[in-house]
C-alpha cells in the first residue's frame, strides 16, 4: 500500500464532502426514479413524447407504472453503484492516497457503471415504451427512441474517467518498478 502524501485541508474537506454527496445521491437516485413513475400523469409525460397520439392515451395504470419504474430503475441502480465506487476514490483522496489501488478501483468502477447506465437507458427506453403501449389499439402503440446530448456527454465522461484511471494505474506500476531499482 502506497504511503499517504501530504494533503491540504481543502482537498481533504472537499473529498469528504463529495464522498457524502455520492452516498446521498446513490440512495436518492433510485428513489427519485420510483417516485417519478409513481406520480407521472401520462404516457406522453413519462416519455416526453410530443406525438399527437401520445397526448390522447389513457392515464397509466398501476402495472404500467410498476413496469416503467422497474425498467427505469436499472440505469439508476447502475449509476448508484458507480457513485458508491467513486465514493471510495474520494475516501482515498481524503486520506492522501492519490496513487492507490482504492483510488484507481473507484475511478474504474465509476466509469464502468456510468457507461453501463447510459447504455442501459438507451436500450431500455424503447423497450419500456413498447411494453407500456402494447395493450393499446393499433395506431396508439409507441416506440420511443432517442439520444440526447446528456447521454452522449455521459458516455464521453465515462470514457474520460476510464482513461484517467488507466493512466493512473500505469503510473503506479511504473513508480513501483522504479522503486525496485533504488
Amino acid at each position: 500500500m502506497p504511503l499517504p502524501v501530504p494533503v491540504s485541508p481543502r482537498i481533504r474537506r472537499l473529498s469528504a464532502i463529495l464522498s457524502v454527496c455520492c452516498l446521498a445521491l446513490a440512495v436518492l437516485l433510485p428513489l427519485a426514479v420510483i417516485g417519478y413513475w409513481a406520480t407521472v400523469p401520462s404516457f406522453a409525460a413519462a416519455f416526453r413524447s410530443a406525438a399527437p397520439t401520445a397526448a390522447a392515451l389513457p392515464p397509466l395504470e398501476l402495472w404500467q407504472r410498476g413496469l416503467g419504474a422497474l425498467l427505469a430503475a436499472a440505469p439508476a441502480l447502475l449509476m448508484a453503484l458507480g457513485l458508491l465506487r467513486i465514493r471510495a476514490c474520494f475516501a482515498a483522496f481524503a486520506a492522501g492516497r492519490y496513487f492507490s489501488a482504492e483510488a484507481v478501483g473507484g475511478l474504474r468502477g465509476f466509469a464502468r457503471a456510468a457507461f453501463a447506465s447510459v447504455i442501459a437507458g438507451l436500450v431500455l427506453t424503447p423497450v419500456a415504451s413498447v411494453a407500456l403501449s402494447l395493450g393499446l389499439p393499433p395506431g396508439q402503440r409507441h416506440l420511443v427512441v432517442g439520444v440526447d446530448s446528456h447521454q452522449l456527454l455521459g458516455l464521453v465522461m465515462a470514457g474520460l474517467v476510464w482513461v484517467v484511471a488507466a493512466g493512473l494505474a500505469e503510473g503506479m506500476a511504473l513508480a513501483e518498478e522504479n522503486a525496485q531499482f533504488v
